[in-house]
């Protein structure tokens, strides 16, 4: 953690990081190890023991417009290539339907993450079929998944220290976290926030494959997939 900036125009903050991910949800692992290897300064805390007001209205603000997805354990196998960096693409390219259904997908899978920023950490990649993806690969797949993401955890030192208390907003944006001992926690590129059903994820493919933590441009929406070499 860094030492918190003096600023007397919003919250005050003990310390100050880069990533905070909320629970030990193998999705937000994932998302979590992806920001370390990208040298960002990652906070792993517990989840809340009692309902938050601002987690629940953000949530349900991010939700809303989705329906109800049946859940969907299964693992996507890509194979991607890297974008041409010459195309340009706006914003405006990726909202509407296209961002709708990647979010309605993410809500159905056990592996989704739901971020309160966009992230910079994906790369912006083709999926097989053209589709603009963004992606970071986190390394060989290895079976259980759960496990070898806890593991790659583990050897990160990316276990929890504290409990999340409340979120703390500052001019309308998620800001940071209260944690269960009173201390707060800046968060200058976001948190990661478990989304989905529990269950098990499928894998019905073989072969040399690696494990990649995937978006879309601009999406708020993430969530783990294979890749195949």
């Amino acid at each position: 953690m860094s030492e918190p900036a003096a600023d007397d125009s919003g919250p005050h903050w003990d310390d100050v990081v880069d990533v905070i991910c909320v629970g030990s949800h193998p999705g937000v692992l994932a998302y979590g190890l992806c920001c370390a290897a990208a040298d960002l300064d990652v906070l792993v805390i517990d989840p809340p023991a009692r309902p938050d007001p601002v987690l629940d209205e953000f949530t349900a603000a991010m939700i809303e417009d989705l329906g109800d997805p049946a859940p969907d354990a299964s693992l996507a196998v890509h194979s991607v290539r890297p974008a041409p960096a010459a195309e340009s693409r706006t914003r405006h390219d990726f909202v509407g339907p296209r961002l709708r259904d990647w979010s309605a997908r993410c809500l159905a899978s056990p592996l989704a993450v739901l971020l309160t920023e966009v992230s910079d950490v994906l790369v912006e990649m083709l999926a097989d079929d053209g589709e603009p993806i963004t992606a970071a690969v986190l390394g060989g797949y290895q079976a259980p998944l759960e496990r070898w993401l806890r593991d790659r955890a583990a050897e990160q030192e990316l276990t929890a220290d504290g409990a999340l208390e409340a979120l703390v907003l500052d001019g309308g944006r998620i800001a940071g976290v209260r944690l269960a001992d009173g201390s707060t926690v800046a968060a200058t590129a976001g948190l990661a926030l478990p989304i989905g059903p529990e269950a098990d994820p499928e894998i019905d493919d073989s072969g040399e494959l690696e494990v990649v933590v995937v978006g879309r441009p601009f999406a708020r929406f993430v969530r783990v997939e294979l890749l195949r070499r």
